[in-house]
């Protein structure tokens, strides 16, 4: 979506903003593969006594879904914040990183959700 000021104020804008998209292109997409290659995938295989590749194909879908809706919850709560609060007006607040952790948190609360759904139905470990 090409950016236009006609989306300016709109939960549009952010689909098509660069910064967006080099965001996930540089954090959430590497987050992913590496998850899956190096953490979840040789966790499964070997609780599931699978093979280091089927363990991967096992837990890339949870890892995508997880850090996905994770990312979502980020990005909407700071885009909201910072748009609409104006909470990051200037860098000389000394609450400017404020922001961040409501978002951080945000993303941990829009996580659990699937994550509790997953665990729940036998997909992903873990005690809830």
């Amino acid at each position: 979506m090409p950016l236009s000021l006609s989306f300016e104020f709109t939960w549009l804008y952010w689909l098509g903003s660069p910064m967006t998209t080099i965001m996930w292109l540089i954090m959430v997409i590497p987050a992913i593969i590496v998850s899956s290659l190096f953490y979840m995938g040789p966790m499964m295989g070997d609780m599931h006594q699978k093979k280091y590749w089927e363990g991967v194909k096992q837990a890339f879908p949870i890892v995508v879904l997880s850090m996905v809706s994770a990312s979502i919850g980020m990005y909407v709560t700071a885009w909201y914040v910072m748009q609409w609060r104006d909470w990051m007006t200037n860098e000389d607040l000394w609450l400017w990183v404020t922001p961040l952790w409501i978002s951080a948190a945000a993303g941990l609360f829009a996580a659990l959700v699937p994550n509790y759904i997953m665990v729940k139905a036998g997909w992903k470990e873990g005690e809830m």
